[in-house]
């Protein structure tokens, strides 16, 4: 049963990207077996977590199009994210996000919480020199920054889509 229930983590994002900064959050993915659902994750889960050390300012947020748990664990901000995969059990399959066969048999919030790592792997396939995909996006996102210009949330290009435009240019 304990194999039954056992999940995946994967970071995706920056982070998986190499591009991080300091202060910048740790995104991350937690896969589970279809018969761990979305309230366990948020009430089990958060219960754990709320009595682990190191662990503070966690914030659930359910009811978003991506519901995602945030969070600092030895105050580095963590974005977790959940979806259920139609699997019995996570094992080397659950390594393949990328199978569209499986997103018929996922509902929408799971299918949206996988994309993120769905999309950082596409793009860190597609990238014929990676270090100079990473140097440059690296410039960009500092250059951005410091004119802030950045951020989704401020009406500006955010890290996905500064990636995306850097992943175009370093594909010619």
């Amino acid at each position: 049963m304990a194999e039954a229930s056992t999940a995946k983590l994967y970071t995706f994002g920056s982070y998986q990207l190499g591009v991080h900064s300091p202060g910048s959050d740790i995104d991350t993915l937690c896969v589970a077996p279809m018969h761990i659902t979305r309230n366990s994750f948020f009430d089990t889960l958060l219960k754990k977590l709320s009595k682990t050390h190191g662990i503070t300012e966690i914030n659930p947020i359910q009811d978003a199009q991506v519901p995602i748990i945030k969070m600092k664990v030895d105050d580095i901000e963590i974005d977790l994210l959940y979806a259920k995969l139609p699997m019995k059990s996570i094992d080397e399959k659950a390594d393949n996000l990328d199978d569209d066969e499986m997103l018929f048999e996922m509902n929408k919030e799971c299918i949206l919480s996988i994309n993120g790592k769905r999309n950082t792997d596409k793009i860190l396939s597609l990238i014929p020199s990676q270090e100079k995909f990473k140097k440059v996006l690296k410039l960009i996102k500092f250059w951005a920054k410091r004119r802030g210009i950045y951020g989704s949330i401020f009406g500006f290009l955010g890290g996905v889509s500064w990636t995306i435009l850097v992943a175009r240019i370093c594909l010619f």
